[in-house]
């Protein structure tokens, strides 16, 4: 079940459970009729913004992982993963940001 896949925040600020949005493998999601964000078949976990770059126009790729775990400083982080962002928007391709909430 969903229970045991990470969740994603809908509205990082809202106290509200709702506000976190369940997610299912793409294997469960054929045979389950939940409404569940689908995981894509291919998900690469990576450190860099650069890396993500490479991935996002690769054919197959609909969901990418940024693991930064080089810094905590939040200026760095945050920098990285609006770059991150900005290139997964252009691509089409969803963004899982694991550690920094």
């Amino acid at each position: 079940s969903h229970q045991h896949f990470p969740t994603v925040a809908f509205n990082a600020y809202s106290a509200s459970p709702r506000s976190f949005l369940a997610m299912q493998s793409y294997r469960r999601a054929q045979t389950s009729q939940s409404e569940a964000v689908t995981l894509g078949r291919i998900l690469p976990i990576v450190e860099t913004v650069e890396w993500i770059e490479k991935l996002a126009s690769t054919s197959g790729v609909e969901d990418i992982q940024l693991r930064i775990k080089d810094t905590s400083d939040y200026a760095t982080v945050l920098d990285r993963i609006k770059s991150a962002q900005s290139i997964c928007q252009r691509s089409g391709v969803r963004l899982w940001i694991n550690d920094h909430w």
